[in-house]
């Protein structure tokens, strides 16, 4: 995976290159939109194939964002690893309207 991500981190920078960590999560934002879009008509709009193709949109560009402000592989495992034990302590609430649970405020 590191092999992978360094070679499309790279790659992004001689494509891409006026593009920052905050334009590929504006980017990200749009390709959560069609992440969502698939995922509502899976089967009948769109293939598994596709919705695939779009969480790995959603993946290179997060990945990206946080490759240009210096995160490699080992750094992204150990802050998901930290938070993820801080979300394992929380209190969580209700689902809303979109099945989205939040955490309780401390």
């Amino acid at each position: 995976m590191k092999q992978l991500l360094d070679e499309m981190h790279k790659w992004q920078m001689e494509t891409f290159p006026s593009s920052n960590s905050i334009s590929k999560l504006h980017h990200l934002s749009k390709e959560v939109v069609e992440s969502i879009d698939a995922l509502k008509n899976l089967g009948t709009v769109y293939s598994m194939e596709e919705v695939e193709m779009e969480y790995a949109d959603c993946f290179i560009l997060l990945f990206g964002s946080a490759m240009m402000l210096g995160m490699d592989m080992d750094k992204i495992e150990r802050i998901i690893r930290k938070k993820f034990e801080i979300n394992k302590k929380r209190k969580w609430g209700k689902p809303d309207e979109n099945d989205v649970v939040l955490h309780e405020k401390e």
